[in-house]
């Protein structure tokens, strides 16, 4: 009995503990700011994903999808859900303006939950403007990480002629300022939320590739490398198998980080009057619209308050969430930390 009772734990229970048990997760789990951060993480999550469900649209502002007319697709248990669930972001915000009056309508006036902005249902912008920064997030985060990852990693391992080309290459970047080379390459290509995404992929990565060739550098004289090297591993294996999987914490907090400035940086090009095109469900879109109507009518300077207020307050709880979760994420996998 003894021996079943003390019998040691397999390594597949322990790889199914480690994960939930291990001294990060500990430390992310005590952390308060961590999980308030998580939660409104998810929320966001959940309101992009499920955005036809919380502003359902009128009419066939579906169309593009070749949905049939009558067709119910924003019942979870239809078989057409999930056609409304991959609906780009201004498919049904540009169909919902609601009037064309100049004046702002106050919250709960024809239909309006927090009343309109140049005749857009605000409501509505915000649900599907929520997709929006989660696109543009997802479309230039994963690849500037991916290529950052690359350069940086060559850089880094190879050392020598390769590092100094990309790096000088990385330097003239960084010594440009970053908003005027955006609105010049915007500028340049035209307005759209791809054409934005592009400007920020050509600049971002090169964050990546710094911070991952520093890790490496710190990484690829250590005694275990050495040990790898000298049973025969090859470059890849090293890279691969020893280098990388010990250089990704930093990079990895940095893109939680860049989920949050990503979105921001496309609302300012927006407010500047260079990002998406009018009806498109956008953040930034809706505080330029909002920025004629800061001051309210004589005598009641706060008579438009909910047009630059709401916007304002999803932009800053999506920053404040990824915020919250980037910081908690270093601070837990930080080997420093006790």
């Amino acid at each position: 009995m003894s021996a079943i009772v003390n019998a040691p734990t397999t390594p597949a229970a322990e790889a199914r503990e480690s994960w939930w048990t291990s001294r990060p997760a500990r430390r992310f789990r005590k952390n308060k700011l961590a999980l308030v951060g998580l939660f409104i993480a998810v929320c966001f999550t959940i309101m992009a994903i499920f955005a036809p469900l919380f502003a359902t649209p009128k009419g066939n502002c579906l169309r593009d999808l070749e949905v049939p007319e009558g067709t119910s697709v924003y019942n979870p248990l239809a078989p057409l859900f999930w056609k409304a669930i991959v609906a780009p972001p201004q498919s049904c915000f540009s169909v919902h303006r609601i009037s064309f009056a100049s004046v702002p309508t106050p919250p709960g006036v024809d239909g309006a939950i927090f009343g309109t902005s140049s005749g857009y249902d605000i409501w509505y912008g915000l649900v599907w403007g929520t997709r929006t920064a989660f696109q543009l997030s997802v479309t230039v985060v994963i690849p500037s990480l991916l290529v950052g990852i690359f350069l940086g990693g060559l850089a880094g391992f190879f050392g020598g002629w390769i590092d100094n080309v990309l790096m000088r290459f990385v330097d003239v970047i960084f010594s440009l300022p970053s908003l005027i080379l955006i609105i010049v390459i915007v500028s340049i290509f035209g307005k759209g939320l791809d054409k934005i995404a592009l400007a920020l992929l050509l600049l971002n990565w090169a964050g990546y590739a710094r911070v991952i060739r520093g890790e490496i550098l710190k990484l690829r004289h250590l005694e275990y490398i050495e040990a790898a090297r000298a049973l025969g591993a090859g470059n890849l294996r090293q890279i691969f198998k020893h280098v990388l999987p010990n250089a990704l914490t930093p990079i990895v907090v940095i893109a939680v980080l860049d989920f949050s400035t990503v979105p921001l940086s496309a609302a300012a090009l927006s407010f500047l009057g260079l990002g998406t095109p009018p009806g498109y469900a956008d953040w930034g879109q809706m505080v330029a619209f909002a920025r004629s109507f800061i001051i309210g009518p004589s005598g009641n300077p706060f008579g438009y308050w909910y047009v630059s207020f709401f916007p304002a307050l999803f932009i800053l709880l999506f920053s404040v969430g990824w915020n919250l979760l980037g910081d908690a994420l270093r601070d837990a996998l930080d080997p420093r930390e006790t």
